[in-house]
């Protein structure tokens, strides 16, 4: 269900005909140009330069 999906939240449709939203306190996706949801990726890596 795209159009159910924000940047904190997205509705999934269960075999049996129901719905589970799941929810979280703080965005876990961002939105693309195109529409599409792209999760965010918080992990630090160590460069050469820092």
């Amino acid at each position: 269900m795209e159009a159910a999906t924000t940047e904190s939240s997205q509705i999934f449709a269960n075999p049996d005909g129901t719905f589970t939203q799941e929810m979280n306190a703080t965005p876990v996706r961002a939105q693309r140009p195109d529409g599409s949801w792209a999760p965010i990726d918080t992990s630090l890596l160590r460069e050469a330069y820092g």
